[in-house]
């Protein structure tokens, strides 16, 4: 009777420390995620032309119909992000601050979603686990830090996930599942290009599955009234985003000579390996081998997986191949966030062998969870609580430092910094309603990178550069400005 009580009481302490651990990790990853933002994070052109854009908006009380522009070419996504966006920007007086909350509560609001996808289509244990690794993987806290309609992905990704499994592991004649579908798949839309490979796996599941497609219509209907000011904007200019797709793809058709697809498709497989090392380690310096090592072994593991002969499996496997096939269509170079689709599968796929091996060892695991969750942990915190020279509180400093000593007089801001290290500026004095003018007495030099341990010989290196000594120069982090005010 007593060795059933201490059994019990065991069970009971095991199960409450488990319970201990993951709120602790969860809390641990909204607060990695708040903390120390305006000196860590940089205020760079996609933050700035969102806020640009949200603020116009706003104060001219016209809606937008686009969103950001796809990279180099020559269209632009939908305006989804502008408008979640708006509701921070305005509750923070369009301080850029309240971009990054958006983002970062975007973060969370995937991690939420995570879990309850994980619960529904594995368990409970897999759920705790996966939100575990979520909430503390640096790479993740590095994301869902950066203001930007990318932040939209892992969210669709889950949505359209759930929605297949729904539909066709579980085989729910459930309307509302079809609307969810075509919520994931308009919203990946908005968030990235990347998204097209939602459709590519529709049709077919549809087809080997046999489902209803008067209700795959419901799907498509939210998909389009998504895209629908994507199309008022297109008719209303002569078609200029169709023109561009069809230009993109014209000049995305030929492959380049020296990579074929099979070796285009062998380095999006590479990049998809070393993302769970990224995910599940480090984004940043070493490590290299051993993410070389966990991708070999989650990839592996999913492929065993496959012989458990569970459709949900298979779904996950499909997901997780379709972003390295996709992707190898395209010839030019890949960006690592191209793959951020991946990114709750493969954590999905790591807490899942987690909780497969708890019952056999349960001791040991927790023991191992515990040291490698604040392993992550550590490493999120040695990211976050950096101090960035180029981060958005230098720059705000910098604008209202010109600002006061122009004492609302016209100023000519004149930037001595390569192509791309000027922006956020712009922002700041439209937020103020004081824009720099062509012509004033009053002038301000702008210089980046600004560094006073180099003493007066930075103007031997620098002689664009005003002045004969940095003492002339007010610094903010990585910026210096000088004041010159030209006689009348």
């Amino acid at each position: 009777m007593e060795k059933g009580c201490s059994e019990n009481r065991f069970s009971q302490f095991k199960k409450k420390a488990f319970l201990l651990v993951f709120f602790l990790a969860a809390a641990a990853g909204c607060f990695l995620r708040f903390y120390n933002l305006p000196k860590n994070v940089e205020f760079g052109w996609d933050q700035e032309t969102t806020a640009s854009q949200v603020l116009t908006m706003v104060r001219n009380k016209k809606p937008l119909l686009i969103g950001p522009r796809v990279g180099p070419a020559k269209f632009f996504l939908g305006p989804a992000y502008y408008y979640l966006a708006a509701p921070f920007l305005l509750a923070s007086n369009f301080n850029p601050l309240g971009l990054y909350y958006c983002s970062v509560c975007l973060g969370i609001l995937a991690g939420l979603i995570l879990f309850f996808v994980s619960r529904d289509v594995f368990n409970e244990r897999v759920a705790q686990i996966g939100i575990m690794i979520y909430s503390l993987s640096p790479l993740v806290v590095h994301f869902d830090r950066i203001p930007w309609n990318v932040n939209l992905l892992i969210l669709a990704s889950l949505l359209v996930f759930w929605a297949n499994y729904k539909i066709f592991v579980q085989n729910s004649p459930d309307k509302k599942i079809y609307l969810v579908l075509g919520l994931g798949i308009g919203l990946g839309l908005q968030a990235h290009l990347t998204a097209v490979s939602f459709l590519l796996v529709l049709p077919p599941l549809f087809l080997l599955k046999r489902r209803d497609w008067r209700k795959a219509g419901l799907s498509l209907l939210v998909v389009f009234f998504s895209l629908l000011p994507l199309f008022v904007f297109d008719f209303r200019h002569q078609f200029f985003n169709l023109k561009g797709i069809i230009q993109f793809l014209a000049s995305n058709s030929s492959p380049l000579p020296e990579l074929s697809f099979v070796q285009r498709l062998i380095n999006t497989g590479r990049i998809s390996w070393e993302l769970v090392g990224k995910l599940l380690v480090n984004y940043q310096g070493n490590y290299y081998h051993l993410k070389v090592v966990l991708g070999a072994l989650v990839w592996f593991y999913g492929l065993l997986l496959l012989f458990r002969k569970k459709r949900e499996f298979y779904l996950l496997f499909l997901f997780l191949l379709v972003s390295p096939l996709v992707l190898a269509f395209d010839c030019g170079s890949i960006p690592e966030y191209y793959f951020l689709l991946q990114a709750p599968f493969l954590i999905i796929l790591t807490a899942y062998f987690f909780a497969r091996w708890w019952k056999q060892f349960p001791c040991g695991l927790f023991v191992f969870l515990v040291i490698y969750l604040f392993f992550l942990g550590w490493q999120s915190f040695i990211s976050v609580q950096t101090i960035n020279d180029e981060s958005l509180f230098y720059k705000q400093q910098a604008v209202e430092y010109i600002l006061e000593e122009a004492g609302g007089r016209p100023f000519k801001l004149n930037p001595v910094a390569k192509k791309g290290r000027d922006v956020g500026f712009n922002y700041f004095f439209t937020r103020q309603g004081q824009l720099p003018v062509e012509k004033a007495n009053l002038e301000f030099f702008l210089v980046y990178p600004f560094i006073p341990e180099m003493g007066n010989n930075y103007f031997n290196y620098y002689p664009q550069m005003p002045g004969e000594s940095l003492t002339e120069y007010q610094e903010f982090g990585a910026y210096g400005v000088k004041k010159v005010e030209k006689e009348l």
